[in-house]
């Protein structure tokens, strides 16, 4: 890790870019906070978090005709700008809680650079849960997928199953019908554990089949996804589900493995708050589905983002958490970049590199400003309005039906896998 002394300096560090970590912002902006957030990049989920991979949300208050997930994300960037939250656009890589002031570390490996904050506030929320199969992982990109607004294109007209009884799985099979000629809810249990009003909505929707009291034994095919081995939970028997694409949504875990050993986490890796928004950890906060497992709404984790943001605010003016005793060490100093940060080679112009996306990929976004923030051009391909490159892509990569998909200079790099497309670019 970077020396503590390294890096900037300010009021709030906000881990985590869903809505606890935007609001969060907003609130801690307008407090007259010197505020910085760290949007993520590929560990511990999407930067934007879960609503980014949710094709349409209608229970957010202020939007009667509904918004769509990563639309309501990108509103609420604007407005954290907007009052002037400075953003770090990668991964937080670890933190020392330990002292003050409280630090975050942000960077390449060993060449992180540190954060120093009075406040943090932990919106680091959770993650999708896979199957954990063998043949789960081996197919992934392959038909196996978690994202049917990603991916959900490559399977016009085709029959998919999704898995899982809760509204993610509702929400996915329905947007799903849009491609799908046939899409089959498989669930352990008889009885669903969606909203009434995603169930009934479901239920209504004849391109939807069930597939109720059944659990998933292994995912088949050699090459790409070919069908389900599904077990009847009563009887025990197994037979087979025919199916071309496999969208798993059983459930989220926290993505908390970066404060372990720095706060308090209960049995299964939730931030315990231990009075409103506070940790274990004076001038740590926390807010949304890193702490709640009950709930787990787009407006109640931002509901906790104002609540953590105005427990800092007073966290720091001394108001309630009288231990306080961090003293300003003098003016902000803005931290700079590595120097070797870029792993790609200086001479651009000779490599190129298209990227094939989909409208409202969020591994896309992510890419995107990857190879910005590399200074890498390229040349984007939208594969819902460009008639065969689905087919193409599929074709030319070897069974993949995912996005993003990426050609360098003939080199197919498959999703967005930092480190394989860093070594493409350095050979490209």
């Amino acid at each position: 890790m970077a020396e503590r002394s390294n890096g900037a300096r300010y009021d709030v560090l906000i881990i985590g870019s869903g809505p606890a970590g935007w609001t969060a912002a907003v609130y801690a902006a307008r407090a007259n906070l010197k505020t910085l957030l760290f949007t993520g990049l590929q560990a511990g989920g999407l930067p934007g978090g879960q609503l980014m991979l949710t094709s349409e949300i209608e229970n957010y208050p202020g939007f009667p005709e509904g918004i769509l997930g990563p639309e309501l994300m990108a509103q609420m960037r604007r407005q954290a700008l907007r009052f002037g939250v400075e953003l770090v656009e990668d991964d937080v890589t670890g933190v020392d809680f330990s002292r003050r002031p409280l630090t975050a570390f942000a960077g390449q490996p060993g060449e992180e650079v540190a954060y120093h904050g009075k406040a943090v506030v932990i919106a680091t929320g959770a993650s999708a849960m896979w199957l954990d199969l063998p043949s789960e992982e081996r197919l992934r990109g392959r038909g196996v997928s978690s994202c049917a607004t990603c991916d959900g294109f490559f399977f016009r007209d085709r029959e998919v199953a999704v898995i899982g009884g809760g509204d993610t799985a509702l929400e996915e099979a329905i947007y799903l019908t849009r491609q799908a000629r046939k899409v089959t809810v498989v669930h352990r249990r008889d009885t669903l554990r969606a909203s009434k009003i995603m169930q009934d909505r479901a239920r209504q929707n004849p391109t939807i089949a069930w597939a109720l009291n059944r659990e998933v034994v292994e995912i088949l095919g050699a090459e790409r996804v070919e069908g389900l081995l599904l077990r009847d939970t009563a009887t025990g028997q197994t037979s087979p589900l025919w199916v071309e694409g496999i969208f798993v949504a059983i459930g989220h875990r926290p993505n908390t493995e970066l404060f372990r050993g720095q706060v308090a986490l209960d049995a299964a890796g939730y931030v315990l708050a231990t009075h409103h928004t506070a940790t274990s950890v004076p001038g740590v906060f926390v807010a949304g589905d890193v702490r709640d497992r009950r709930y787990r709404q787009a407006v109640t984790a931002a509901a906790e983002g104002c609540m953590a943001a105005l427990d800092a605010e007073e966290f720091i003016a001394g108001e309630i958490w009288t231990d306080w005793s961090f003293e300003d060490e003098g003016p902000v100093v803005p931290a700079a970049r590595p120097a070797h940060s870029d792993p790609a080679p200086a001479n651009h112009a000779s490599r190129r590199v298209v990227m094939y996306t989909t409208s409202w990929c969020p591994d896309c976004d992510v890419a995107k400003k990857y190879l910005a923030r590399l200074g890498v051009a390229y040349h984007e391909i939208d594969i819902e309005h460009t008639p065969g490159a689905a087919e193409q892509v599929e074709a030319w990569s070897g069974g993949y039906r995912t996005v993003p998909t990426f050609d360098i200079n003939g080199q197919i790099v498959v999703d967005f896998n930092r480190r394989a497309l860093d070594r493409a670019l350095s050979v490209a």
